[in-house]
């Protein structure tokens, strides 16, 4: 986790253009495609697709250079059905993860045949990668929130435009529930817990940097912000998933003399991980 606390000034001396800078690739990939529910005989046409789909994904430019470290990328394709006609369709899941975070999608259905194209000079939208492009463009604005209050912001809104796209494409199933998702990422409603987070990482990165009266600062922001929100019926599943990534770092903010009505408030708000709150005392 360590490679998120990265402090917002040293971000923007990142963007800097700078000779002796690369930025590395957005997504390292691993992809694979399950296939066991489809007739065997068609299992073969999809043999090639996770090492397109690797190149698809690690050879592009999503954050348009403003992430500065490369995301691991764990995703599995399940196709489940397959419908043979002019047009081969198929419904599918979808299961992304990276070492913070987790999206599936349940409802998935695309044309494919072996041989379509995987890349991204096509001007027509493709429900197939549509949904992939839509995944990926919500992990790059939760890394960039990360660095800083509402960085990620374009991302997410790249995200809403794939829903656009897919409404009004000729697979629209399920596009607006995806729509209505990224939607309230970008409400008012939800910028709290947004500033939680980028203030969370700061302040992790100053106890890492053995700023502990700044650290200190920062914890006792995020833990108003949390307490105030972590009740919220919106809010309730994004806070406890949060809490459920991060307590252990947390508690290092806890420990900080000064601390104590963090640990207080840990304790009272994550009760699943009270007694790794309190193990020390």
């Amino acid at each position: 986790m360590i490679k998120k606390i990265i402090p917002l000034f040293l971000f923007l001396t990142l963007l800097q253009p700078s000779t002796n800078y690369l930025f590395s690739q957005d997504f390292v990939s691993k992809i694979t495609i399950n296939t066991v529910k489809l007739p065997e005989e068609v299992r073969y046409s999809y043999s090639d697709l996770p090492q397109l789909l690797s190149n698809y994904i690690d050879n592009y430019n999503w954050s348009d250079e403003q992430l500065p470290y490369s995301i691991e990328l764990n995703i599995t394709i399940y196709f489940e059905e397959i419908y043979r006609g002019y047009e081969d369709e198929l419904k599918g899941r979808f299961l992304v993860s990276t070492n913070t975070i987790q999206y599936a999608d349940k409802e998935w259905k695309f044309p494919y045949k072996r041989g379509d194209s995987i890349d991204h000079f096509n001007p027509e939208f493709s429900p197939f990668l549509g949904l992939i492009n839509y995944y990926l463009y919500i992990i790059i604005g939760d890394e960039m929130d990360f660095l800083g209050e509402h960085l990620g912001s374009p991302f997410y809104r790249k995200a809403e435009d794939m829903c656009n796209n897919g409404k009004f494409s000729r697979y629209p199933w399920w596009w607006d529930k995806r729509q209505d998702k990224v939607r309230y990422i970008l409400s008012e409603n939800h910028k709290p817990y947004r500033t939680m987070v980028a203030k969370f990482y700061e302040a992790l990165y100053k106890f890492e940097t053995d700023n502990k009266i700044d650290a200190l600062k920062y914890g006792l922001d995020v833990i108003y912000i949390l307490k105030s929100i972590y009740n919220s019926f919106q809010e309730a599943d994004f806070c406890k998933k949060f809490l459920n990534r991060n307590y252990q770092d947390f508690n290092k903010l806890a420990s900080i003399p000064g601390g104590e009505s963090i640990k207080e408030t840990l304790i009272e708000i994550d009760p699943e991980h009270k007694d790794y709150y309190t193990k020390n005392e």
